[in-house]
């Protein structure tokens, strides 16, 4: 038997350790969950791409499959197989399947080291959470990419690195409640 299997995409079992790797949400959403592209990385500073591999997930909205989070067109992308709203939790993902010689199954579950995902700029398709899992030959387990597995604060409509060496992204953060939108006008950094 071989557990996990995804939607409307190849999918090898058995499947060499450490050759596999996904992001699970984590939470449910309002709608349907979007991902222009996405990045998995061998270093901690994301400036080694992981071997190239075929996208793989749990299936798909209509023609937005998961080869298109992985093309280098922001302007395609990956949309989950829920019909108006992803509303259950940890049964959407989407990931790469590495060939079975790639150099990340000689790291083990040290595979991946960082990630950069483009989610959609709409709040109501993006997750703020997801889990990062790896392949261990026999289940997908959690990746100790963090201390929890999980990465936090994705964001949208750009891209974003959510598991940043220390002290390399700044953010601004409105210190007001309001319903307008905000634009920024200028930012100097010294």
């Amino acid at each position: 038997q071989h557990p996990e299997f995804g939607g409307g995409t190849w999918n090898r079992r058995p499947a060499p350790a450490w050759t596999l790797w996904r992001i699970r949400n984590n939470q449910e959403i309002q709608g349907q969950w979007q991902i222009h592209e996405l990045r998995a990385y061998r270093d901690p500073l994301c400036l080694v791409e992981t071997t190239p591999g075929l996208g793989v997930s749990s299936g798909y909205f209509a023609v937005d499959g998961p080869e298109n989070a992985f093309d280098g067109d922001s302007v395609t992308g990956w949309v989950a197989n829920c019909d108006v709203s992803c509303n259950e939790t940890r049964r959407y993902w989407i990931g790469m399947e590495l060939p079975s010689d790639a150099v990340e199954a000689s790291a083990g579950e040290q595979m991946l080291r960082c990630f950069r995902v483009w989610q959609s700029e709409r709040l109501e398709r993006q997750m703020v959470s997801v889990q990062v899992q790896i392949w261990n030959g026999e289940i997908y387990s959690m990746s100790p990419v963090t201390d929890t597995g999980s990465l936090q604060e994705l964001g949208g409509g750009t891209w974003s690195r959510p598991m940043a060496s220390f002290m390399t992204k700044w953010r601004l953060i409105p210190n007001v409640t309001t319903d307008r939108l905000w634009r920024l006008l200028g930012v100097e950094l010294f």
